[in-house]
């Protein structure tokens, strides 16, 4: 079974969390401990979608001599679950939800394309370069 609390990823994304608690001054134990618990289900539920990859969704119920589902996939569900639940109370989703520092406004490709849909056919109603840089 691979260790993955040995891996690069799982230090590269411990050191991210960390990091960003402290940059929001939340470098306390009852924070980064929150953050051990959570890499500790990142590593339960890296094991889980290994199970479901080498044995499958079905697995065949010896007792029963049918196929049942693999209780990996319903435990991974709930582990999920936890890690989301971490996630949020670091406040790791709002941050992922907040506006940008210096004022910086994200547009969706979406927005963007029917904000500017008159510039492809009409340049000179183009909006101003400030607010939304034509690129047509």
């Amino acid at each position: 079974m691979k260790e993955y609390a040995r891996t690069k990823e799982y230090a590269q994304l411990k050191r991210s969390m960390i990091e960003n608690l402290e940059a929001r001054g939340l470098a306390e134990h009852a924070y980064t401990d929150k953050v051990k618990e959570y890499m500790d289900f990142w590593v339960q539920r890296k094991q889980l979608k290994d199970d479901i990859d080498s044995r499958g969704v079905s697995v065949m119920d010896e007792k029963r001599g049918m196929m049942v589902e693999n209780r990996s996939v319903s435990l991974e569900v709930q582990v999920s679950r936890q890690m989301l639940a971490i996630f949020t109370a670091l406040g790791f989703k709002e941050d992922a939800l907040a506006e940008p520092q210096g004022g910086e406004r994200l547009y969706t490709a979406q927005f963007f394309f029917w904000w500017h849909a008159p510039c492809i056919a009409h340049p000179a109603q183009c909006p101003p370069q400030e607010d939304f840089p034509c690129f047509f």
